[in-house]
């Protein structure tokens, strides 16, 4: 490698890690520009000078290429049109349309990153998660003692740090813990109960019940490791599988039970048990939407202002089940080979991770995207290796 190749790489590595750590600071955007904003537009231009021959090269009949071709057609073309022809525009949304544009292209040039320059992968990751930790540390120590009368006589406060709201500060932090699962560095694990702990300060019920079900999780691959010595991924699929569906209909049992959702929810009269039922109803909302164009979705200038607060949802709703799809086959995919690989701490950040975005739609959120690279090479890496074993 060359002096001047090997700058451009360490200063790729150094901007993703930075643009990644300065994304919660959301406050502190004008408009809709920050810190991490401005590292991510520099870093998409560089990154793209760097690898563009390789983004669009589809003579390779292989699955990232057809994903490319999909992605491409539907995010930047299809979608765009749709939002742009419909007859109730929103055009609050339309904007948007810059953000998804490059958070696509992000997406497939940070795969080539990691995929290409191999030893930048824990450089970058460690970096990230130093100055990350540092600035949540620091901003939680000064807001404990700044505003020290919310924090003991407010019932009602619910720490947000530099973000615009707390369950924006639950999504960074979980986004934090998966990284420390793919790092798998011990240094790092000794913050994690850090990062729980102001998790937890945000009150942010998703993410308190994301913790506990991860705990599940520990169970499957404690039993696993110890009653299961040989576990092909088939089998491991199969057994996952049968026990969501066990779940589904357990809580389909108990609901049945109890009379109705309504009945359920009347059992106690506060904001809880409203938000559920709200959840409830845009549940239904969101159904009649994605019904509209199963295939490609209604287009951003379709959406009302109210989100599903589903991010699996809310991808249906704008560009189709498809890609709704294969954001889940990501995510799951990641999570049964951290399971089978008894990456005990991977696997549970996912399992939280999994839980909140279906009460929370985080898809407008950069690092979210380099997220799915980064898991995107960790799935296609081992699942090479199991094949070969296999």
């Amino acid at each position: 490698m060359n002096s001047k190749n090997k700058y451009i790489n360490v200063m790729i590595s150094y901007l993703l890690a930075i643009s990644m750590a300065t994304s919660f600071l959301t406050s502190l955007r004008i408009k809709y520009v920050g810190i991490s904003e401005l590292c991510f537009i520099v870093l998409i231009i560089i990154l793209f000078f760097k690898y563009h021959k390789y983004i669009f090269l589809f003579n390779n009949k292989n699955f990232l290429n057809y994903l490319k071709i999909f992605l491409i057609v539907s995010v930047l073309f299809i979608n765009p049109i749709l939002s742009f022809t419909s007859e109730n525009i929103n055009f609050h949304h339309l904007k948007f349309h810059f953000s998804y544009f490059f958070s696509v292209i992000l997406f497939f040039l940070t795969i080539e990153f990691i995929k290409k320059e191999k030893d930048y992968f824990n450089s970058t990751i460690a970096l990230y998660l130093l100055i990350f930790i540092f600035l949540i540390i620091i901003n939680f120590l000064i807001s404990k003692i700044i505003l020290f009368e919310n924090y003991y006589f407010d019932n009602n406060y619910r720490f947000q740090g530099l973000t615009n709201n707390p369950n924006q500060l639950s999504f960074f932090l979980i986004v934090s813990m998966i990284f420390i699962g793919l790092l798998k560095n011990r240094i790092f694990y000794y913050f994690i109960p850090i990062l729980v702990l102001v998790g937890l300060e945000t009150d942010s019920r998703a993410f308190a019940y994301g913790i506990y079900v991860s705990f599940f999780i520990f169970l499957i691959i404690f039993l696993k490791k110890k009653f299961i010595k040989n576990l092909n991924m088939l089998t491991l699929l199969i057994f996952l599988l049968s026990l969501f569906i066990i779940l589904i209909i357990s809580l389909l049992i108990l609901i049945q039970s109890l009379g109705s959702i309504e009945s359920l929810i009347k059992l106690h009269d506060n904001y809880s048990d409203r938000s559920l039922y709200l959840r409830f109803d845009q549940l239904i909302f969101s159904t009649q939407l994605i019904l509209k164009n199963p295939f490609f979705g209604i287009g951003l200038g379709n959406v009302s202002t109210d989100e599903a607060h589903n991010t699996f949802l809310d991808f249906a709703i704008i560009f189709g089940i498809p890609l709704s799809l294969l954001l889940l086959f990501v995510l799951s995919i990641s999570l049964l080979i951290a399971i089978y690989k008894n990456d005990y701490f991977l696997a549970f950040s996912l399992t939280v991770f999994i839980f909140f975005i279906q009460f929370h739609f985080v898809g407008r959120h950069f690092i979210f995207y380099t997220l799915l690279a980064f898991l995107s090479n960790y799935s296609l890496k081992n699942l090479k290796k199991i094949y070969k074993s296999q």
